[in-house]
């Protein structure tokens, strides 16, 4: 199945490198600096993309290309709509991200693990006591690592839906400590959005902060990430937030759910912020975020290999695994950390290689072919000079 996948994706780029160029895109590079070479060549996945536009009409976007700390490439296409009609999308133009939100969980909850303000293999119920979700493991328990690893044991998107009714926490808490895991803790895969939301007390319990509020203090503003939020108040009103819209541009109807649950699925930003991210999670602003615990954070922990997700079955992914909130795929001896997100129509793909130091972030107002495959195609068409 993987092969022919690889042999659907070479034969779509083939095709799209065959069209010509639209007009319709802004391509934005930055230059690279001085002092980071070797330079980029992006005239291949330039002529992916305006190629890609002009098969099929695209969703609104906004893609950029970090290289060795430093934004080298800018690509959107669409415009503002919704609430207020505005201008063509920007570096400062507001999108969700989805489930890309959970790096940002699985990050602050290393940098408060280097600080001994937690411990990752803590048992879950030392920070909230009320809850009685047990490991399958006789003898053993819940464990911080097990949340943001998805490897509680339980089935896949226990509960989901009640975040999605919008169910206040305690409600939430309860319902999941009715279950008994079906798998086996600490070593099982299955995808969670309601259990791995169980961080938000953990750290509100260490910090003294909300969720949201910790957030704000420890990552979005010491990064300067001056878009970036966790709640439908914070984007309603905002001139620069896109709002869901077909390829044709057409609207579409905002759905707010996981904004009950950010650590899941419910951060705003724009991609200036989500560059900044990118930079910080390279390992390029250790003042801020250290390596010690961004090596925590994208330890592989537990095999995803056989989970039947698109990125299992981009061409050359040999293994994948997670780690505290992200990815890690690997490409014989190439290493991506990753994540992909949808909600509410959106999709965003965040990816780096650590040894290369090349990482891409980008969001699209709708999924569409491209947004599935943009990570593989940078990866593979942006070339060293």
């Amino acid at each position: 199945m993987r092969l022919i996948f690889g042999l659907i994706f070479c034969l779509c780029a083939f095709a799209m490198m065959s069209c010509r160029q639209s007009s319709t895109t802004t391509h934005v590079p930055a230059t690279t600096p001085s002092n980071t070479a070797p330079s980029l060549d992006f005239s291949t996945l330039d002529d992916i993309l305006n190629a890609e536009q002009k098969l099929s009409p695209q969703p609104a976007y906004a893609i950029g290309i970090v290289y060795r700390g430093h934004v080298v490439y800018q690509q959107f296409h669409g415009k503002i709509k919704g609430k207020f009609d505005g201008g063509p999308i920007n570096d400062e133009s507001i999108f969700r991200i989805g489930s890309v939100s959970k790096g940002f969980a699985g990050v602050l909850a290393a940098m408060l693990a280097e600080k001994k303000l937690i411990n990752i293999n803590d048992p879950v119920s030392k920070y909230i006591p009320e809850l009685r979700l047990k490991s399958s493991v006789p003898g053993d328990s819940l464990r911080i690592w097990h949340i943001l690893s998805h490897s509680t044991g339980l089935t896949e998107h226990a509960f989901s839906n009640l975040i999605e009714m919008g169910t206040p926490k305690a409600k939430v808490i309860a319902a999941l400590s009715t279950l008994k895991a079906r798998d086996i803790t600490g070593q099982d895969y299955a995808y969670q959005n309601a259990a791995y939301s169980l961080i938000e007390e953990v750290i509100a319990k260490v910090t003294g902060m909300t969720y949201k509020q910790a957030l704000q203090a420890f990552i979005f503003q010491r990064l300067g990430m001056s878009h970036a939020s966790a709640d439908f108040d914070s984007i309603a009103n905002n001139p620069h937030f896109v709002w869901p819209q077909h390829a044709g541009g057409a609207v579409r109807e905002l759905d707010t759910c996981y904004y009950n649950t950010p650590s899941a699925g419910g951060i705003n930003a724009s991609l200036a912020d989500m560059e900044k991210w990118l930079i910080a999670i390279m390992g390029f602003k250790p003042e801020h975020l250290s390596h010690a615990a961004l090596k925590m954070a994208f330890e592989p922990r537990i095999s995803t290999s056989y989970d039947d997700k698109y990125f299992n079955f981009w061409p050359g992914v040999t293994d994948s695994h997670y780690g505290l909130g992200w990815r890690i795929l690997d490409f014989g001896e190439q290493r991506l950390i990753f994540h992909g997100g949808q909600v509410s129509h959106y999709r965003a793909e965040i990816a780096f290689d650590p040894q290369t130091k090349l990482g891409i972030v980008a969001m699209f107002s709708e999924p569409c072919r491209l947004s599935n495959v943009i990570v593989p195609t940078v990866f593979s068409n942006v070339k060293t000079l």
